[in-house]
């Protein structure tokens, strides 16, 4: 006959069914236990249905029927308790359960008191009588109060026992008892945590309800193999070691351990989780951390780096098998049903993993460190070669990565797979961090090289996986980039500002060719960046007519693209080079006319708005109304301290012609914009006199106009509504 876990902890049931569990004293017959039968059947039935529903999208996506449906009803045929693992709750405190808190607390301080103040006073034989008698009680306390049902108030009484044995072994050794205090404090430590965990999971076994014993276990443990790593302070990489190997120990503890140990076998994954993390970021102190950059590999150095080698390798290989392995909330098993009677389901009904939906609970939290734990240390590990080695290792290291990385995405070895998806991500972070490295190594001709295995491998990634092309597009056209531009100053800065025209000019000639795919814009972007690169270091080296030249050429590329078919936007950026160009070069003739800088832009964006406006219909804001403003407004705020003729003059004709222009073709911004700039020319010109003039005639004149508009308020309000009205059927 079947053996068959308990529906509630899940622990084996004896063979031939049970009234009520022997472990967690959960009841089995009855109508409740009837009825609880029968919902978790139909829960698991829904389950099964909802993975296999997956299970035929994926592989018949477009089908109007799902293969199998007919055997969609002989699930739930199949009887037992399903392994339910209910979604976590939030932790809810009763009053009951902050009493129980609060008691043990003030019971351990009492105890700490206690021992510190009488400790000399009882000796030796009164010292482990004290200590053997009180935690001796508390552990049969909680014993009794679990077999009574008190659950809350044995955990409380368990989480004293452990307490107190943590307490025993540490007041044991600091307060001289025997000849404990010549023990050297590591040996101690592991010695007396090893006793302790040992002792709390032999309670646990005895009521595998009460969880404190098990957490008390676990936290010994711990203190066990903290002892055993204060033997390896020397090097980052010998903590880095031996916190790994306490990792693995847990890790196997949660595999090996026998089932009888429940929630302690359960929960080693916590502490193993806990100190891969430790080992981790030893290792990773080990590799980066340097006073000397490009020093040379060192043997700690090397060390770490085969440290964060085997948690990238076998942690990779753990955590597939544990994705692989651990069922998913809802899988069902063979089980004991109603009556007592057994029954096996023949398919063993078990979702899929559910990491993905619930990334974050805690029944995959350690899954979750060992997957961050892997992805950090394999590309640290390939990069912190580089790092310390220096310039010549970080390009040889690029070079292989680029090439293996850009075989696995052509060949696609292993699909679209998970497995694929880490090697690539993995060898992506790797080049990343060998680009550091060389940029750390000081080394010019490293980091051309390293900056063309991204361009390259960003290249393959671009062509070979369509889901990551837009960003694979602009790493691959930045990096190319700067791997040109460097590679042209290690012949000259002449030949830096070359490499990096060159790949401006091919970036935009490449967003033509894929113009209308969801690539076009990375590369425009792209090569719009590389552009103002290259001026920028044309600039550092004093070139203002290359750069004007770089400018010149950049709007003529915008231009020429803005030609083509639903492009003409783009003319945008041709204005801004060019006006950029003109105004390098009235700078270094030394012009410095307002008109000479305003006017270009302003005829320039009027070609361009009109160019836009035909086929867009642009409302003349958006068209002629920016040239307009560039063109009359900083002019007439010019004239209105000027104290010349020829600018207030050719302003105010100027804004004239174009108030008259705007009328004439019903345009809004033009008639608005002129006007403006003609009242601006009209008040900074009469403002002089009106200060200038006696207050008298000031406050007459004044007065006069107030009275005269009064007087005609009506009529000038209703011509005020028809100009309002005029000027907003304008365009």
């Amino acid at each position: 006959m079947a053996t068959v876990p308990c529906p509630s902890c899940q622990e084996p049931l004896p063979e031939g069914g049970a009234s009520a569990c022997p472990h967690c004293h959960l009841p089995l017959t009855g109508p409740l236990a009837v009825r609880l039968w029968q919902v978790d059947q139909s829960i698991a039935t829904l389950r099964h249905e909802r993975e296999r529903l997956l299970t035929a999208l994926r592989e018949h996506p477009t089908a109007r029927e799902v293969p199998g449906a007919a055997g969609t009803a002989a699930v739930g045929a199949a009887t037992g308790w399903p392994r339910v693992h209910p979604t976590p709750r939030r932790p809810r405190w009763s009053g009951q359960q902050a009493l129980l808190a609060v008691g043990v607390l003030l019971l351990l301080v009492a105890a700490v008191i206690f021992l510190a103040v009488a400790w000399d006073r009882i000796g030796v034989l009164g010292q482990v009588a004290s200590m053997g008698v009180l935690t001796a009680a508390t552990g049969y306390g909680a014993l009794w109060l679990s077999r009574r049902g008190l659950d809350s108030s044995a955990e409380a009484v368990g989480a004293l026992t452990a307490g107190l044995l943590l307490l025993d072994v540490a007041a044991a050794r600091t307060l001289g008892l025997g000849t404990l205090e010549s023990v050297d404090g590591r040996s101690y430590a592991t010695g007396a945590g090893l006793t302790i965990a040992v002792a709390l999971a032999a309670l646990h076994v005895r009521d595998r309800a009460i969880a404190a014993f098990a957490v008390g276990s676990l936290a010994a443990a711990c203190w066990a193999w903290s002892g055993v790593l204060g033997w390896a302070t020397d090097t980052s990489a010998a903590i880095a070691a031996v916190a790994l190997a306490g990792a693995l120990l847990f890790a196997a503890a949660a595999v090996w351990l026998p089932r009888r140990l429940a929630l302690v076998r359960q929960g080693a994954v916590v502490p193993a989780a806990l100190w891969l993390v430790l080992s981790l970021a030893a290792a990773l102190s080990g590799v980066l951390i340097d006073e000397v950059p490009g020093d040379g590999l060192t043997a700690e150095e090397g060390a770490a780096i085969v440290v964060l080698a085997v948690i990238a390798v076998g942690g990779y290989v753990a955590l597939r098998r544990l994705v692989a392995h651990l069922p998913a909330e809802g899988g069902a098993v063979p089980v004991v049903g109603a009556g007592g009677q057994t029954a096996v389901d023949a398919d063993q009904i078990r979702s899929g993993p559910d990491w993905r939906a619930h990334p974050l609970s805690l029944r995959w939290l350690p899954a979750g460190v060992l997957a961050c734990a892997v992805t950090l240390a394999g590309p640290t590990a390939v990069a912190g070669v580089g790092w310390q080695a220096g310039g010549p290792a970080a390009a040889v290291s690029a070079v292989a990565l680029a090439l293996v990385v850009g075989a696995l995405v052509w060949l696609r070895p292993w699909g679209d797979t998970v497995t694929a998806a880490w090697f690539e991500s993995m060898g992506g972070l790797a080049l990343v961090g060998t680009v550091a490295s060389a940029v750390r190594a000081d080394s010019t001709f490293a980091e051309c090289v390293t900056l063309a295995a991204v361009a390259a491998t960003a290249t393959v990634v671009a062509i070979r996986l369509p889901a990551l092309r837009v960003a694979a597009s602009a790493v691959g056209v930045l990096a190319a980039a700067g791997s040109l531009g460097l590679g042209g100053d290690l012949v000259s800065d002449g030949a830096r500002v070359a490499g990096l025209t060159v790949a401006a000019v091919t970036a935009a000639a490449l967003a033509a060719h894929r113009r209308g795919q969801a690539e076009e814009a990375a590369l425009g972007a792209s090569a719009v960046a590389v552009f103002g690169l290259a001026q920028v270091s044309a600039q550092a080296e004093a070139w203002p007519y290359a750069v004007a030249a770089l400018c010149g050429l950049e709007g003529l590329i915008a231009m020429l693209y803005a030609m083509l078919r639903g492009r003409r936007p783009v003319v945008v950026i041709a204005v801004l080079a060019w006006t950029a160009m003109v105004w390098i070069l009235l700078g270094e003739a030394r012009v410095d006319t307002l008109e000479a800088y305003t006017l270009p832009l302003a005829a320039l964006t009027l070609g361009a708005g009109l160019w836009l406006r035909r086929p867009a219909g642009l409302s003349s804001w958006l068209s002629v109304g920016p040239a307009a403003a560039i063109a009359l407004l900083p002019s007439a705020m010019a004239a209105m301290d000027d104290p010349g003729l020829a600018r207030p003059l050719l302003t105010v004709v100027a804004g004239a012609a174009v108030l008259a222009l705007g009328v004439a073709l019903r345009w809004q911004a033009l008639v608005v914009i002129s006007a403006l700039a003609t009242a601006l020319v009209a008040v900074g010109q009469l403002a002089p006199y009106a200060l200038g003039a006696p207050r008298w005639i000031t406050l007459g004149v004044t007065g006069a106009v107030l009275l005269v508009l009064g007087a005609r308020y009506e009529r000038r309000r209703r011509d005020a509504q028809r100009m309002v009205h005029w000027l907003a059927t304008l365009h």
